[in-house]
């Protein structure tokens, strides 16, 4: 039954990137980016947050992120500072 919440229309990648990243300013104070993937159990969309390893356990959002936005499964993922700009991006070609 899971699998029918997750079910339905997505907004197109580009949209739904650029609206989460105004979404997330709200949300935390830390260095943070959105890329598009999968797994086993479909697509979705990852909201990188940089999080220094000792905060990660007991992290506070300012805002919580819903679990599906625009029709995207959310999943988040904490990585540690500078993940970002230096392996993301550069995987990326950003």
């Amino acid at each position: 039954m899971a699998n029918l919440y997750w079910r339905g229309e997505k907004a197109p990648e580009n949209e739904a990137r650029e609206a989460l990243m105004k979404e997330l300013v709200s949300c935390t104070d830390h260095a943070f980016d959105v890329k598009f993937g999968g797994d086993g159990a479909g697509k979705h969309v990852a909201v990188y947050v940089e999080v220094p390893s000792e905060q990660r356990d007991s992290y506070a959002w300012k805002k919580r992120l819903p679990p599906k936005f625009m029709g995207w499964r959310v999943v988040t993922i904490f990585v540690p500072p500078t993940y970002i700009r230096e392996i993301l991006n550069w995987v990326r070609g950003d």
